[in-house]
């Protein structure tokens, strides 16, 4: 049998009306090529700082998982675009850097933000374990006779 007795392996399911599954493909392997580079590159970072001691081996792990995919998403957008345009050459390259650094923006960004949310939900519940300090100032000292 081959593929065109199976309608799901012949159909475009899931790709975008307008969008050719070459393009999606082509991002979907540059970006999975990138998410390697950018996995080399945070783990190369992250074992420098555990090296001082600056982080521990999960903070690691962790910046190296948002690393890869931060890098792989980055540059599968920028293909993407430059693909869907028909951008070539230098004109590719410059759509390519501008919807990569873009995403990667975006990325590290939702990231830092998803990290304060969780700090600003745990301080109230710290807030209520330690006792609140008092504003008022401390009389000065008297002086000795």
């Amino acid at each position: 049998m081959n593929a065109h007795n199976y309608p799901a392996v012949r159909s475009n399911a899931g790709i975008a009306p307008g969008t050719s599954g070459t393009t999606v493909n082509a991002a979907l392997t540059v970006g999975g090529a990138a998410m390697i580079i950018g996995a080399a590159t945070g783990l190369a970072q992250g074992l420098t700082q555990a090296r001082d001691g600056s982080m521990t081996a999960q903070q690691v792990a962790a910046h190296t998982a948002k690393e890869a995919m931060g890098t792989g998403i980055a540059v599968a957008a920028g293909a993407a675009v430059a693909s869907a345009l028909g951008m070539r050459g230098i004109l590719g390259l410059a759509g390519m850097v501008v919807v990569g650094a873009a995403a990667k923006y975006t990325w590290d960004n939702s990231l830092e933000r998803a990290k304060d949310l969780e700090c600003l939900r745990a301080q109230p519940a710290a807030a209520e374990t330690t006792p609140a300090k008092s504003s008022a100032k401390k009389p000065a000292p008297k002086a000795a006779k």
